[in-house]
């Protein structure tokens, strides 16, 4: 298992980075590596207290289940239990 973790780390978390199954992103990630995390993932992560912008896209687009939090409008992007199929 690997988790991927894309954002600035606190110092009291900077113990995160030395773990082997942990993968640390600080900064902007070019686009092809961007793509490619969100095609090798399982599911999209989004435990923060603001709103995605267009990041949840990113993860429909690449059909992966995501949990974030019940705020601002997050609720209206992601509607638990609603999977698109497209043909």
């Amino acid at each position: 298992m690997r988790f991927i973790l894309r954002s600035k780390i606190p110092e009291e978390y900077q113990y995160l980075k030395l773990e082997k199954n942990i993968e640390v992103y600080e900064d902007c990630l070019p686009e092809g590596k961007f793509k490619s995390i969100f095609l090798e993932s399982d599911v999209f992560l989004f435990p923060c207290y603001q709103s995605p912008g267009l990041v949840f896209l990113d993860a429909m687009n690449s059909d992966l289940p995501i949990i974030s939090t019940n705020i601002f409008s997050n609720p209206e992007m992601v509607i638990e239990g609603l999977q698109w199929v497209f043909d």
